[in-house]
């Protein structure tokens, strides 16, 4: 309006105030102002469709403002013609709830390209959750999506209806998403469930892992076990009463997470990069394996057009056969088939796993020194006899900021007094799991320049816990300037892994490629023995 009245000059707004009785003329100025307005400042952007129906997707797929929609945006409409307008806005729908919800979610932080990031990571999700479809990041893809499997099932929107089905999953794996997998509650409580029970720690653990990784392929698997209670109820099966059976299923979820944090460790850490990791996923989603009786897990495989006796016949959300099928899947491999203990071992401890990335190498230190103490026979790591000794493998860890930073114990740097102790076969052996420890954020600035000898001085003091022996390291760090006084205390103040402990008690004499392989066959297989009970 500012700029139609910017084309008027005071003298024709003075004229036009005018009463004068020559109607034509001002008609005629008010046209040229109007016109001088339309082509200075209003753009025509002729789009031309092949027929109707890709005319008609065009125009569905974009705002008042011109900008695409996303999937979400243009599919709520569907379910909102479903329902009714006038029911939908005037009456109470769960089906309104779920996509409230759903809405609450993706635009809380009312941030537009936050918004269709989430939007998409949601529907690849459901596709494969819902029919095991590889979904790409295109918006039509996404879109189409919607149309063709929402549009497939019967119409309805009662509670026992499919399509009703369909928002309810979304909404669930929704909230799957964004308050367990995304770490932000730690209580079912607030959960669809509605139980007051925390999150388990080494379900914690996981998850936090799994984010870590960035290992969203398996979002559909475990929001298929988090949601099981809710497609148990939609059957209207006798589940039982109270709490239990919504613990035990809780119980199966949290197991699936362990199971699934362990099968992509051992994976990863014994080869290269992610290995067709995604297709075991998928095929977990879309295949039967008929040996195992395992079942696909998508929903419209094992739920829609089920009768309640056939569904709970099929026991497709099992989570033993979960665990045999992930087994049968690392053993049956055809590149790299892991069959037992030695064989993962034999591939863990010779891949330079500083490479791959970091959450992995800090899970497998993790998970070989818990309950570990170093024998005083052979100076070896070995599991405790007693459990709750050295408790590492648990969340509280996991975030611990003095066990976050992955070391070297050697260093990568090998300096000429270096080069007279340690002699290496092929310097990638320095990136091997037995020459790798944990420190805190903060140990760069004082270990990790440092020369073999220095690191091994310091490392000594780290272990120490006579009070004799504390002083004297101390005193020889400062005597050769090592470190300052004031890095002393700040050492001094560190966690570590008995992982240090084996290293300091091994005499400083020769170091070579062999002793660094046996290193890491050592703790390789201390942290299989304790991964692989999560698979059993």
């Amino acid at each position: 309006m500012q700029l139609l009245r910017s084309s008027f000059t005071q003298e024709v707004e003075t004229y036009l105030d005018v009463n004068d009785t020559s109607g034509d003329l001002k008609e005629y100025i008010l046209l040229l102002m109007i016109s001088n307005y339309f082509i200075n400042y209003v753009a025509l952007t002729v789009v031309t469709a092949k027929d109707e129906k890709y005319a008609f997707d065009i125009f569905e797929s974009l705002n008042t403002t011109g900008e695409p929609l996303t999937a979400f945006e243009t599919f709520k409409p569907k379910v909102i013609q479903d329902i009714g307008i006038t029911r939908y806005y005037n009456e109470e729908s769960e089906l309104k709830g779920y996509l409230d919800n759903i809405e609450l979610v993706l635009e809380q932080n009312n941030n537009e390209k936050i918004k269709k990031s989430k939007t998409s990571n949601l529907v690849i999700s459901y596709a494969s959750l819902w029919n095991h479809m590889k979904m790409s990041t295109k918006l039509s893809d996404q879109r189409q999506f919607f149309k063709d499997n929402y549009d497939a099932l019967e119409s309805g929107i009662t509670v026992t209806d499919s399509r009703f089905k369909f928002v309810k999953y979304l909404s669930l794996l929704n909230e799957f998403i964004s308050k367990i997998w995304s770490g932000e509650v730690d209580n079912y409580q607030t959960t669809y469930l509605g139980i007051n029970r925390k999150i388990s720690d080494r379900a914690n653990l996981g998850l936090a892992f799994l984010r870590e990784l960035d290992h969203t392929i398996v979002i559909p698997i475990l929001a298929r076990f988090y949601i099981e209670y809710a497609v148990r109820l939609d059957f209207q099966n006798s589940i039982g009463e109270g709490n239990n059976v919504k613990n035990v299923l809780i119980d199966n979820f949290e197991n699936a997470v362990q199971a699934i944090v362990a099968f992509s460790t051992l994976w990863r850490s014994s080869r290269k990069g992610t290995a067709g990791i995604d297709n075991v996923y998928r095929h977990l989603m879309s295949t039967n394996i008929d040996a195992l009786n395992y079942k696909a897990l998508s929903l419209k495989q094992t739920v829609i057009g089920k009768s309640s006796e056939e569904y709970f016949e099929n026991d497709a959300v099992n989570l033993n056969k979960l665990k045999l099928a992930l087994r049968s899947y690392m053993k049956n491999d055809r590149k790299y088939p892991i069959v037992n203990k030695d064989n993962w071992v034999e591939r863990s401890a010779r891949l330079p796993i500083y490479d791959e990335p970091n959450c992995l190498t800090r899970l497998l230190l993790l998970a070989a020194t818990h309950d570990t103490v170093v024998d005083s026979t052979s100076g070896e790591l070995i599991k405790s006899a007693r459990s709750g000794v050295n408790d590492f493998l648990n969340y509280t860890n996991w975030i611990n900021k003095d066990l976050k930073t992955i070391e070297h114990i050697l260093p990568q740097n090998l300096n000429s007094v270096d080069l007279q102790v340690i002699r290496l076969d092929d310097d990638r052996d320095l990136h091997l799991l037995g020459n790798l420890t944990l420190l805190p954020q903060s140990a760069n600035s004082i270990v990790g320049n440092k020369s073999w000898s220095d690191k091994h001085m310091i490392f000594k003091l780290l272990t120490s816990v006579n009070q004799e022996d504390i002083e004297n390291t101390s005193n020889q760090l400062k005597t050769n300037n090592i470190v300052t006084e004031n890095q002393i205390d700040i050492l001094r103040g560190w966690n570590y892994l008995p992982i240090l402990k084996y290293i300091v008690d091994q005499q400083f004499t020769i170091i070579d490629s062999k002793a660094i392989h046996d290193r890491s066959k050592s703790i390789a297989g201390l942290a299989y023995d304790e991964l692989i009970k999560w698979l059993e």
